[in-house]
């Protein structure tokens, strides 16, 4: 087997004739992120502020315009657990939907309420809320509180142990919103 030997010599091609072995390489200069500043939440102050707006709502319940929708039209889940669904409106911006159970089967109720801007702030379900009206109903079951559509907290007054995950219960809630308001657009 013949050996082939190739030979090296320190004079530059035409290849690297052109290029300036001596200089210093050039460093890129990236900028490091200026350092974000960590706001602090405080929750139970969010969820005060939806307390008070959710008992101006019930305070004000007669000046809203009130639409009714029928479930028999809507999506399988949604009818199977609701037979109906009240929407108060304040002009255009939906300030409140309430849920009501088949008669006979269940006297839960959700309601869910909105700021100015059409954001939900907060979800109370009541199980026994079928058939009371607004500002009568003595207390809260259990409350999801949000702020700008992320969920800040919630109470539960109801009793019951809760075995679920409280975060997914607000996504749900949050997603239902969302949903019941594009039925009224419809």
């Amino acid at each position: 087997m013949p050996v082939i030997m190739v030979a090296c010599s320190g004079e530059p091609t035409e290849e690297t004739s052109n290029t300036n072995v001596d200089q210093e390489p050039t460093e890129e200069i990236t900028e490091t992120p200026e350092e974000e500043e960590v706001v602090e939440v405080n929750h139970d102050s969010l969820m005060n502020v939806a307390k008070s707006l959710r008992t101006a709502i019930e305070e004000n319940l007669e000046t809203y315009t009130t639409q009714t929708l029928q479930t028999s039209e809507m999506r399988e889940q949604i009818k199977q657990k609701w037979s109906k669904i009240d929407y108060y409106l304040n002009g255009e911006t939906v300030v409140r939907i309430k849920t009501y159970p088949h008669e006979g089967i269940s006297t839960r109720t959700e309601e869910f309420y909105y700021n100015e801007e059409g954001n939900l702030v907060a979800v109370v379900i009541e199980d026994k809320g079928a058939g009371k009206k607004g500002a009568q109903q003595e207390a809260t079951d259990k409350a999801y509180y949000f702020n700008n559509e992320e969920f800040v907290g919630e109470a539960n007054e109801s009793g019951e142990m809760e075995f679920s995950i409280k975060n997914s219960d607000a996504e749900r809630l949050l997603q239902e919103s969302k949903e019941y308001k594009e039925y009224l657009n419809k």
